[in-house]
């Protein structure tokens, strides 16, 4: 079932983390792109 069929109303939000990564030779760890994600999400949660 959809969410349109159960009469739900959804919000969908993305955030990309590492939007940089193809800029540089060096690649993210996937450390960084959770610590990027942390400092995102204290902006989002306002």
């Amino acid at each position: 079932m959809t969410a349109a069929q159960m009469e739900i109303d959804v919000l969908g939000l993305v955030c990309v983390f590492n939007m940089t990564e193809g800029l540089h030779n060096k690649s993210l760890t996937h450390l960084e792109v959770l610590d990027n994600g942390k400092k995102v999400s204290v902006n989002m949660s306002k």
